[in-house]
């Protein structure tokens, strides 16, 4: 492929941000005792754990493979290792095998020339008229090329022997200035035609060679009809293939045959691409020596044993980031809390009654690191008060979150510094027991006997209170 400079490089798509809730009464109707800009802040940051789910959940869906035959210990410092270190050479393993075919089928169409190779950044390409063919750090040895082949994209040496003398092309007409003979004009075209990275094909034309055609990706269906130069290079490789058997294969392709043999004529019969080159210019380069990164950030790996593991064992902490946050933001609403809790949250908490159960919760909000939930243990039949360290040290096994209070300082050292007491306070004003109520019946089946006597209030309860000030309610002295 050619690198034309004047286009701008293409970058990789960063992954999915998954889908976060809109919480969009919040954003409108703020809450009593919690400043909007707490709360946007707030809201950006469960965002954030929403993206950064969805980026998990895509890496996991495509689980990391490792050669079996790259012991730990090495495979540990390989990712480590940072690229520009590696000691890689043109010359080693699979690479130079396929180096030194290519250059061998040039030998045997008596062309002396050769390219300058060089290992450099992850992509085959050959400068715009220059002589030098960049190749890909990570099939410079066999061992990065078997990793990679593992978590990216998959190489044969097969297809990298195609892709090289596709590459040659490029660089053998650059070096001899073949575009600029007459026939090769008249045959492929204006050397100088815009170079289209979107081009749309005919994928009936018989015009043209297939080469490359779906060899590594679908990017390269077809591309001898992405530029004339591009034509010229499928051509000429088409042609150097010492298993190719052109004449037969584009025997009924006539527009593609007469190609082949232009090439024939220009670098046999006339001899286009012997003795010394026009033009020995190097142009521009990029050495993987000057790349940053390590081999494991390439890949998208941490340097360790198993970089599988990292992602298994971040995954519950960011689920239920994003899990405890939908349900904190989704029991607030501007001002309900005046109400007090409904019939079937005052019924599961049992017997020591909702005095006694709030006084605990307060308690375990005050010693949190995390959050405060109140959880209805199914086993039990019970409203257990749970302390969670974090995100996910402590959450309880076969519960449902009833009450969640976010009690990391971001949710309120903005409005109360170090007063979490203060923020507890505004929290309570806020708390839709509405809601509340409606989840203790999801989890508690025997509470819905309270619905029909409590239906009005509780239906009430589940929409946000209009009054702009609340007073606190008496529970929250201490």
């Amino acid at each position: 492929m050619a690198r034309r400079w004047t286009r701008e490089e293409e970058k990789r798509a960063p992954p999915p941000a998954g889908q976060a809730q809109d919480f969009a009464a919040l954003r409108t109707g703020g809450l009593v005792g919690i400043s909007d800009r707490v709360l946007a802040d707030h809201l950006m940051l469960y965002q954030g754990y929403v993206a950064e789910l969805g980026a998990l959940d895509q890496a996991r869906a495509q689980p990391t493979r490792f050669p079996p035959s790259i012991p730990s210990g090495e495979l540990a410092a390989l990712l480590a290792s940072p690229v520009r270190d590696l000691a890689l050479t043109v010359n080693d393993g699979q690479l130079g095998e396929a180096v030194a075919q290519v250059e061998g089928e040039l030998t045997a169409r008596g062309i002396v020339w050769r390219p300058l190779w060089y290992v450099g950044e992850p992509d085959f390409w050959t400068t715009d008229q220059a002589t030098s063919i960049n190749l890909p750090w990570y099939l410079a040895s066999d061992r990065l090329w078997e990793l990679v082949n593992d978590q990216d994209q998959r190489y044969t040496r097969e297809e990298v022997v195609s892709i090289l003398r596709h590459e040659v092309g490029h660089a053998l007409g650059y070096a001899f200035e073949i575009w600029r003979d007459g026939l090769w004009r008249t045959t492929f075209g204006d050397f100088f035609a815009a170079y289209r990275d979107e081009y749309t094909p005919d994928p009936t034309s018989t015009e043209y060679v297939r080469h490359l055609h779906g060899m590594i990706s679908a990017a390269n269906a077809h591309y001898a009809q992405k530029h004339p130069d591009e034509d010229w290079a499928e051509t000429f490789a088409t042609w150097l293939d010492p298993g190719s058997r052109w004449r037969e294969e584009y025997a009924e392709w006539p527009g593609a045959l007469a190609k082949l043999e232009a090439v024939e004529t220009l670098l046999s019969s006339w001899g286009r691409a012997y003795g010394p080159p026009i033009n020995t210019r190097v142009g521009r380069r990029v050495p993987y020596t000057t790349l940053d990164g390590t081999v494991g950030e390439y890949l998208g790996l941490h340097a360790g044993p198993d970089p599988a593991e990292a992602l298994l064992r971040r995954a519950p902490t960011v689920y239920d980031a994003v899990v405890l946050h939908e349900i904190y933001f989704g029991g607030l609403a501007r001002g309900a809390g005046a109400t007090g809790p409904g019939p079937a949250f005052a019924a599961a908490v049992g017997s020591g009654g909702f005095e006694t159960w709030w006084a605990d919760f307060r308690a375990v909000a005050r010693a949190s690191t995390g959050w405060a939930l109140a959880v209805y243990d199914r086993r039990g039949g019970c409203v257990r008060n749970v302390l969670v360290d974090g995100h996910a040290n402590g959450v309880p096994a076969g519960g449902d979150v009833l009450v969640a209070l976010d009690l990391w300082e971001h949710s309120y050292a903005g409005d109360y510094g170090t007063r979490r007491d203060a923020y507890v306070a505004a929290w309570w004003r806020n708390v839709n027991w509405g809601l509340v109520d409606l989840r203790t019946m999801q989890a508690a089946p025997s509470t819905a006997l309270l619905l029909p006597l409590a239906a009005p209030a509780v239906l009430a309860l589940s929409a946000p209170a209009s009054t702009e000030a609340v007073p606190p309610v008496a529970v929250l002295s201490t």
